[in-house]
């Protein structure tokens, strides 16, 4: 647990964080939408960022890709980086960047080599800030939710 003036860094249950995925990630679309697979997996992992009221303002989820997924990728313990989203009130406040690092951290601790996600276009300048690095400059579409670009960190760089 990470304790920051307004809020705390700690682990979640996957169904805390639905509420802030729908909200931020999947406005338009129903509850359902927000489960993805994977959420339930014992090596899955979620934090969210708490206020000290017990309301849940940023949540992420890491997991386990078991077997290499990008083969520009040396590592074959990659983890990927999911359904990071932090309500609107609390983004531009550092909120988003303690998350990722507590993600980064936590993933390093677990043996990942390489951490990656599927970044939307609007959020790259976040994930480079952070120290990932693009796969290549072609966008991809996710259906229903926008243009995406690969996005990775070796941690043991």
């Amino acid at each position: 647990m990470t304790n920051y003036s307004n809020y705390t860094i700690r682990a979640l249950e996957s169904h805390e964080t639905i509420a802030v995925r729908q909200l931020v990630l999947r406005p338009n679309q129903p509850i359902e939408a927000c489960h993805f697979v994977g959420d339930e997996a014992a090596d899955t992992f979620h934090f969210g960022a708490v206020t000290s009221a017990g309301e849940v303002i940023g949540v992420s989820t890491v997991l386990c890709c078991h077997e290499s997924r990008y083969q520009q990728f040396s590592s074959q313990r990659q983890l990927q980086l999911r359904a990071m989203a932090v309500l609107p009130d609390f983004q531009r406040q550092g909120t988003g960047k303690a998350l990722l690092n507590v993600c980064l951290k936590e993933a390093a601790k677990r043996d990942c080599k390489t951490l990656w996600c599927n970044a939307r276009s609007s959020a790259v300048d976040f994930y480079l800030k952070g120290g990932l690095s693009i796969v290549n400059e072609d966008a991809f579409e996710i259906e229903g939710v926008g243009p995406h670009h690969v996005m990775f960190k070796h941690l043991d760089d």
